[in-house]
């Protein structure tokens, strides 16, 4: 019966702690590629949450960039880089163009997003043009979604 009792708690525990889990708020990056290059994911990084990206999006294409916040927090910063690539003539890929996503928001005891804190889409290497489409919007469900552009001359 000990036994029976004891698996029947953690079994609820990992119940809840899905459900719970299930709840976090979602910040969802919509990256549009103008340039006649495929541009790439340089690195993303999250406080607060955890990220799933497109590892690369074609020239004309888009592609989605997410964090979705851990249970518990009380905010998210989540960073993406994208850019286009070059070969050097030693083998190895090396920047040429990139924008940068930035957006902190502040979620709840729920794990929805409540407010955008703070957010920029701003080149980081040489000149590429990040524009933003839309600013970061909460939808009902607690989610924020976000669109913007990618273009660099010449990429």
């Amino acid at each position: 019966m000990k036994t029976f009792l004891k698996s029947l708690l953690i079994a609820a525990a990992v119940s809840l702690s899905g459900a719970a889990t299930a709840a976090a708020g979602d910040v969802n990056l919509t990256i549009t590629n103008a340039s006649g290059k495929r541009i790439y994911l340089e690195a993303a990084s999250c406080n607060g949450c955890s990220t799933s990206s497109t590892q690369s999006i074609a020239p004309n294409g888009s592609g989605t960039s997410s964090a979705a916040s851990n249970y518990g927090v009380s905010y998210m910063t989540y960073i993406t880089d994208y850019s286009a690539r070059f070969e050097s003539p030693f083998g190895s890929f090396l920047v040429e163009k990139g924008c940068r996503a930035r957006i902190t928001v502040a979620v709840n005891s729920n794990g929805d997003i409540t407010s955008v804190i703070a957010h920029g889409w701003v080149p980081y290497a040489s000149n590429a043009t990040c524009t933003q489409l839309s600013t970061p919007r909460i939808d009902n469900q607690g989610n924020v979604n976000w669109s913007v552009r990618y273009y660099a001359a010449d990429s």
